[in-house]
C-alpha cells in the first residue's frame, strides 16, 4: 500500500499491527510487511526493509541461521503457491458462472 506520507503509512501499519485483517472466513491473520522508504517512525522499525537487509547481512556468517531462513522462504513460498491457485480456481469457477462451493464468497 501507498499513502502520501510517510507518517501515514507509519500510521496505517501501526494499524495493522494492533487489529490485523481478517479473512473471508472471519478469521483473523497478521500479514507479513516490509517497510520500504525513509522516514520510518520507531513504532515501525521492526518491519523496515533496511533493517531487514541490515539482520541478513548480520547473520550471513551463521550457516544455520541461513539454511533455516532460506527453509522458513520456502515454505512461505509453498504456501502462497497453494493459495494463488485456490484464487485461480475461484476466479475460474466466476468466469464459468458456475456454483461455487460453499465458503466462497464474492465482494
Amino acid at each position: 500500500m501507498t499513502a502520501p506520507s510517510n507518517g501515514a503509512v507509519d500510521g496505517i501499519i501501526t494499524k495493522i499491527f494492533k487489529g490485523g485483517f481478517r479473512d473471508g472466513l472471519g478469521k483473523p491473520y497478521n500479514p507479513s510487511i516490509a517497510r520500504v522508504g525513509s522516514g520510518q517512525g520507531a513504532a515501525v522499525k521492526s518491519v523496515s526493509l533496511d533493517l531487514m537487509v541490515q539482520q541478513i547481512f548480520k547473520d550471513a556468517g551463521d550457516q544455520g541461521v541461513v539454511e533455516g531462513r532460506i527453509q522458513a522462504c520456502k515454505v512461505k513460498l509453498g504456501k502462497l503457491g497453494v493459495e494463488i491457485q485456490d484464487i485461480n480456481n475461484r476466479l475460474a469457477a466466476l468466469a464459468r458462472g458456475g456454483f461455487m462451493k460453499k465458503g466462497w464468497e464474492v465482494r
